[in-house]
């Protein structure tokens, strides 16, 4: 009620649901096989799709079915669980915690919405058989009756109390989601079960990769490490887990960490490596030492109390066999702009042509990915340091290699280019610095959260390696943007033998950051199947000078996805093979809205991209008598949830104030302020005004009614645009401040104006 977004209600959890997800089910087999057998369900809702596919394979795998499920979910106001009935009625059951676990009872009215990592069991109060819910990246669970367990899918709250400002709560979680969770059944209680393996198992499934063939001694089968219990019965499932292996953050030690599973004690836990222990040191979660760890006959040993997580620091003894890495030769490039910069002269370079730069003091002098290193150019002021790429020919130094690597990425967009090695070429995509390498669905569109399912963005990735990034850049305006990503991605061509020449492409928007000459005397080792989600939908975003006008419009379209052709409509019909091709900034000269799809492969995506830009018409200014700076205030004391009619109330006090904001003298719960006068506006043109309240707050400009940000609220900025020639304007604004925080403020943005708070200089009142 209150809370919706973040709380769910006991009454809701324990009404009785709404009709099992409806309809006929579609089934069909998917997989008839020995290792593993699946059928595909697909279940719809006048608004929603939920296919499921459920598997079960042989081997390890077969203690558990597999509930692979893809939601296209556009329900309002609704809870969408997954309910698992079983014959283990039981008053109680277990939930894990990451680390350890922990029993609860039935939902009551204090506690039923619960958190649970990755399993929850129900086994049978003679623990003869239980059953566990497994799953991969959903955690609230209830347990409403003795034979039911049941867990959150996808939440989508309805609009809270006195907060209808939010109404776009109802579509929140909206859109495409793909989630994992299986059914375990199990003799014994969940310790015997072997329930937490058999989490991590689907959490951490076994991944495969493809390698080059090597004449090795050490036979077809390796182990880096195994762990051993003094209470274990099964060796493939001791009670203690080997949570991570890494190098350390600042050494050249092995990380391990390790948890106990079960609640119980371990007096003798020994880890054995492919070599004897060297050394090793007891750390904790920060890598900083605890004290010293035992080493016994090679091994390290160590005891664990109840659910104890532990981490070690270790170095092995030198292995029997060296390896030699990659030869790396750095290419000396002919750089020729400056697009780095340092924190005390941001303004120094300009990596994309539009005043933007890349902050030297992330880029180090030598980067090593995958252990190749790169070296960058100068970061000193005024240094040359990236190539824009304008057809150079770079020569290669004779020696044996065996592929050439970039650091590389592009601006304005993503770019289909093509290098040539000895006159052969390579065409390459790459992506743009600056945009986001990939995103979920997306509800912002055009600035504004959208409801419908059409309007949703889908999900996309780029693929490219990232090599480089830094976490802001600097701006034309000698700033730091904050969290705006920016990346240089690797691409490899293979040499031929006695390769001679690189020809760079003849694209200005290529930016190169760095080249390495590798030879590599082991092969590739590639992962032989994909290691993250999937997701291509096809993108375009439509951009605007201004969502309002006086005379001109500029528009343009881009995509994140190389390869994708944009078509366009400026009539509002839908954009179809056959629309106008973008291939640059397009003008509109009247009110029109812009619809946009991508293409790809001679088809069009399904998600279609809309922008309405409006042209003004400029009122004319206000004849005014004699005025003087400053606007007329009244205060107001008196508790109200929304915008009274203050010109019924006693007003406590009346002053001149230089700028919309609350007066030292206001009390701090229970007041209203009214603003009154005249607003100056310098030039012809379209003007934002905005005014952030907490809580609710009117403006008004001219005789037009500008923003209505009334109601119960945290500090929340909205916006109106108005078309105003140079002169005066009667402005109002009116705000109250309830119970809790309070803020107010006015700003304003204009044709020769930058956003920022309303100069003094520009409000007025009438003298009396």
């Amino acid at each position: 009620k209150r809370w919706p977004a973040w709380e769910i209600d006991y009454d809701d959890i324990m009404a009785t649901p709404r009709p099992a997800w409806g309809g006929a089910a579609d089934i069909s087999i998917k997989e008839d096989g020995l290792t593993r057998v699946a059928l595909d369900i697909e279940r719809k809702t006048e608004a929603s799709v939920v296919r499921m596919t459920v598997s079960l394979a042989s081997g390890g795998a077969s203690e558990r079915v597999e509930f692979d499920t893809r939601i296209d979910w556009y329900e309002r106001e609704t809870l969408l669980k997954v309910c698992v009935p079983t014959t283990t009625a039981n008053d109680s059951a277990w939930y894990d915690l990451g680390l350890g676990a922990i029993k609860r009872g039935l939902n009551r009215d204090s506690l039923y919405e619960v958190p649970g990592h990755q399993w929850a069991d129900l086994t049978s109060p003679d623990e003869v058989y239980g059953v566990a819910l497994l799953n991969d990246c959903r955690y609230g669970w209830d347990h409403p009756t003795p034979d039911k367990l049941r867990l959150t899918l996808v939440h989508t709250p309805g609009i809270s109390e006195g907060w209808d400002w939010v109404a776009d709560e109802r579509s929140q979680d909206n859109g495409h989601h793909e989630l994992l969770f299986a059914v375990q059944g199990h003799t014994g209680d969940w310790r015997e079960g072997e329930v937490v393996w058999q989490a991590a198992r689907l959490n951490q499934p076994l991944l495969a990769f493809q390698t080059f063939a090597a004449g090795g001694k050490l036979g077809k089968t390796y182990s880096l490490l195994k762990v051993t219990d003094d209470n274990t019965t099964d060796p493939a499932s001791p009670g203690v887990m080997v949570n991570a292996v890494k190098m350390a953050e600042q050494s050249d030690e092995i990380v391990v960490r390790l948890r106990e599973l079960y609640g119980r004690a371990h007096n003798q836990v020994a880890l054995a490596f492919d070599r004897a222990v060297k050394t090793a040191r007891e750390v904790n979660g920060s890598e900083e030492e605890i004290g010293p760890a035992q080493i016994k006959d090679g091994q390290l040993v160590c005891s664990l109390t109840p659910f104890q997580p532990k981490a070690f620091a270790v170095t092995l003894e030198d292995p029997n066999v060296s390896l030699k890495g990659p030869v790396a030769v750095c290419l000396d490039l002919p750089y020729n702009i400056d697009g780095i910069s340092v924190d005390a002269d941001r303004c120094d370079g300009d990596f994309d042509g539009h005043g933007f730069s890349l902050v030297g003091e992330l880029i180090p002098d030598t980067q090593t990915y995958c252990d190749i290193p790169f070296t960058f150019g100068p970061v000193t002021a005024g240094a040359l340091n990236v190539v824009k790429c304008e057809g150079q020919t770079i020569a290669l130094p004779a020696g044996k290699h065996d592929r050439v690597c970039l650091l590389a990425a592009s601006v304005d967009g993503p770019a289909t280019v093509q290098f040539d090695i000895d006159g052969r070429a390579h065409k390459v995509s790459l992506q743009d610095y600056a945009e986001p390498i990939g995103q979920w669905n997306n509800r912002l569109s055009d600035g504004e959260l959208r409801e419908n399912s059409e309007d949703i963005a889908p999900a996309y990735i780029n693929r490219l390696p990232v090599a480089w990034y830094g976490p802001h850049r600097h701006t034309p305006e000698c700033e730091n943007e904050a969290y705006r990503f920016t990346y240089a991605f690797l691409l490899e061509f293979d040499l031929p033998e006695n390769a001679k020449t690189l020809t760079l492409p003849s694209d200005s928007r290529v930016r190169i950051l760095s080249a390495t000459l590798v030879d590599n005397p082991y092969g590739e080792t590639a992962p032989a199947q994909q290691l993250y989600d999937e997701a291509d939908g096809l993108i375009v975003r439509i951009a605007a000078d201004s969502s309002a006008f006086a005379g001109r419009a500029t528009i343009s379209m881009s995509s994140p996805i190389p390869n994708t052709a944009i078509r366009y409509t400026v009539d509002g019909s839908a954009p179809t093979l056959t629309s106008a091709h973008y291939t640059q900034p397009i003008t509109v000269a009247s009110t029109s809205t812009i619809r946009a799809c991508g293409v790809r492969d001679g088809a069009t995506g399904d998600y279609v991209a809309s922008k309405t830009v409006s042209k003004l018409t400029l009122h004319d200014p206000y004849e005014v008598g004699k005025v003087t700076g400053g606007l007329t205030c009244k205060y107001y004391e008196g508790e109200w949830s929304n915008l009274p009619d203050f010109d019924t109330l006693a007003v406590v006090s009346t002053f001149v104030a230089d700028t919309v904001a609350i007066p030292e003298m206001a009390r701090d719960e229970d007041y209203g302020l009214t603003f009154q006068g005249y607003v100056k506006v310098p030039a012809d043109g379209v003007y934002a005004f905005s005014i952030s309240s907490d809580d609710g707050s009117r403006l008004k400009v001219g005789d037009t009614l500008l923003v209505d940000n009334d109601g119960l609220h945290g500090d929340y900025e909205m916006t109106g645009l108005i078309g105003l020639k140079a002169g005066y304007y009667p402005i109002t604004a009116h705000m109250f401040q309830c119970k809790g925080g309070e803020a107010l403020s006015m700003l304003i943005a204009g044709p020769t104006l930058p956003k920022q708070p309303i100069p003094a200089g520009m409000l007025f009142h009438t003298e009396e």
